[in-house]
């Protein structure tokens, strides 16, 4: 799985024309690999681009993709596959950890002040193109990639570090290198491989950096600084809320458990819900419940839960009385009123990094249970909804929702999907994608999780 993962990724990188290159350990790729992950320095410019090219690698192979930007360097991206599908459990498969600078710390006090470190792009070092496998990588040329190992040895003591390290040490472009590096007579690196805490070691690294990359002047640190920040203000600073719509039966249930599962394996934090609508959604329910009681001769009376889990919104057709539009009205204008006091929720929770999911959205209200249409108060109440960082529209045929939920029809699902094209092109902005479920559960929960993982990197 990981081999053909790793051929379908640099298959699409050269495709597509990707400005990457594998830090390490890639010395045996596709066949094999150190452990199931891969370091990369891309681009600024081509975050969006390999987020893109991860996530079709991904649906290729029928794996799902998650991203998880950080707050200031690196990207995150993970896949898993299902390992059992009717339970919605997911296991991992592989990850990227995608920068796109690389930092170096040449003494303690860049240690203890961070801003302070040399950062190096990929515009700043030398790329040599690798053919192994049948594949083209594009990889550090020397002496470029014994520096960044000194660096990587220094945060991991690893034995094959250590191998890579006296390797590169054969190589002539490295012994040029250290040649210049007016080193004393005696100089021997695995002395300095014994203790990459020593200021010794430090010095090492600083003075290689500097006959690679020249020596850093104020100028180049503002340029790196001021192109770090940049980095940092381009990722999203708040946490998406993402809808559902579609009928009952599309799917929306089963898509939305995949995702929360996806997010629970990849630790990204997120909050559910199944509506906005809360507060006076439940004394709504209670009042239409406490009236049911009155007027029924059912034996025994049923409880709350049991009235509300009956579905009775899905039977609430039109009876032909005025009183059933009054009443659809006073719901459409209570349920708005109720979206926006549980806004200032989500948005606390957004703030605080959780992503918001939310199975029926408040779009939904316009067009499930039968809600006739009001021209103007839909024109005007749609406009003020709360929107969302991200929409999904999940389009089922009517035959197969009917399939799921008998107790609606055709005709209706139709009307649904017509009435919700009418609600959605009258917001400008409403960030809507439209997915086909007929594909399957796997593959629509594929679609959905890349153009989330796109949207987390937007600079909207």
């Amino acid at each position: 799985m990981i081999e053909s993962l790793l051929i379908n990724f640099f298959k699409l990188a050269e495709l597509h024309a990707l400005n990457y290159l594998v830090m390490r350990n890639y010395e045996r790729y596709p066949v094999a690999w150190h452990k199931p992950d891969m370091s990369l320095l891309i681009d600024i410019d081509h975050q969006q681009l390999l987020i893109s090219i991860f996530c079709d690698a991904c649906m290729s192979l029928g794996l799902f993709p998650s991203v998880k930007p950080s707050r200031t360097n690196s990207i995150v991206l993970k896949c898993f596959y299902s390992s059992d599908e009717s339970e919605n459990k997911t296991c991992f498969a592989f990850k990227i950890d995608a920068r796109t600078y690389e930092v170096f710390q040449r003494n303690t006090f860049e240690n203890l002040i961070p801003a302070f470190n040399r950062k190096i792009f990929i515009n700043q070092v030398n790329i040599v193109l690798l053919k192994q496998y049948d594949l083209k990588l594009q990889v550090l040329a020397q002496p470029d990639e014994f520096v960044f190992m000194l660096k990587q040895w220094r945060r991991k003591q690893l034995p094959h570090y250590s191998e890579r390290i006296n390797h590169f040490l054969k190589e002539t472009k490295v012994q040029d290198l250290l040649g210049n590096l007016e080193l004393k007579d005696n100089f021997s690196i695995d002395e300095f491989l014994i203790n990459p805490e020593s200021n010794d070691y430090a010095f090492l690294l600083s003075k290689a950096m500097n006959r690679c990359w020249g020596k850093e002047t104020k100028r180049d640190w503002l340029i790196s600084f001021w192109k770090s920040v940049c980095v940092i203000f381009s990722r999203k600073k708040i946490a998406p809320v993402i809808y559902f719509s579609g009928p009952d039966g599309c799917g929306k249930t089963t898509i939305c458990d995949g995702l929360k599962a996806i997010y629970t394996e990849s630790k990204i934090p997120f909050k559910y819900f199944y509506t906005y609508q809360k507060l006076l959604r439940y004394i709504g329910l209670r009042l239409l419940w406490v009236n049911y009681i009155i007027a029924c001769d059912e034996s025994p009376r049923p409880g709350f839960r049991e009235y509300v889990s009956r579905g009775t919104g899905v039977q609430d057709r039109n009876d032909g009385h005025k009183l059933w539009r009054i009443r659809k009205r006073c719901i459409l204008l209570f349920s708005f009123i109720d979206m926006w006091i549980s806004w200032p929720i989500v948005m606390v929770l957004r703030l605080c990094g959780y992503a918001v999911i939310v199975e029926t959205s408040p779009y939904d209200l316009f067009t499930k249970y039968h809600m006739p249409s009001f021209p103007l108060l839909d024109k005007i109440i749609s406009k003020l909804m709360p929107r969302p960082s991200i929409g999904f529209l999940l389009q089922a045929t009517p035959a197969d929702v009917v399939k799921r939920k008998a107790e609606l029809n055709e005709e209706e699902i139709h009307s649904y999907y017509r009435k919700f094209d009418d609600i959605v092109s009258n917001i400008s902005s409403s960030n809507y994608n439209y997915i086909d479920t007929s594909s399957g559960v796997d593959s629509t929960l594929i679609g959905v999780l890349k153009i989330v993982a796109l949207n987390k990197t937007s600079t909207k």
